[in-house]
């Protein structure tokens, strides 16, 4: 059996090099040709810059909390809920643990609304079809509050002057 509970200051170290390793290799991002010194340091200031303002939900073991299944990381935006990371351990996977931390979030079916500011391959594999009303928009939490939508194509540009 599984509790969904709070994470705590103690989960911290896991939920940071696995979603840093599941975010360096799982994402055509992290796979850019980067050396990796730049981006475990510049992507360690990325997370560590969304977690105070994050709800963190573990899936943990019923008969030993302190063992993780997985894990989401949720952010919020204006009235958009934003999930920044999902992780659930390889041997259970596929087990619905990351539609059961999403239910505890209280995130709508089919996750309509939901802003996803991290994006994995497994995502695109596994979950896509299952949740296909989530937005990827890894700009989101940086708009202004008042902001409901993204800046309209051009804007903030220049137009191009024929010489």
């Amino acid at each position: 059996m599984l509790v969904i509970r709070a994470g705590s200051s103690v989960d911290l170290p896991f939920i940071m090099d696995s979603w840093q390793k599941g975010y360096r290799y799982g994402s055509s991002f992290g796979r850019s040709g980067m050396m990796n010194s730049v981006f475990y340091i510049g992507h360690r200031r990325v997370i560590e810059s969304l977690l105070p303002e994050s709800l963190i939900l573990v899936a943990a073991l019923e008969e030993d909390p302190s063992i993780i299944v997985g894990y989401a990381v949720i952010g919020a935006h204006d009235a958009s809920p934003i999930l920044h990371w999902c992780h659930v351990k390889e041997p259970f996977r596929r087990r619905g643990i990351a539609s059961l931390l999403f239910g505890a979030a209280n995130f709508p079916p089919k996750l309509k609304g939901v802003v996803l500011s991290h994006a994995s391959d497994d995502w695109y594999k596994f979950l896509r079809s299952k949740f296909p009303d989530a937005v990827y928009d890894p700009y989101r939490q940086f708009w202004p509050a008042e902001s409901s939508r993204a800046p309209s194509p051009g804007a903030g540009t220049l137009p191009l002057v024929a010489g």
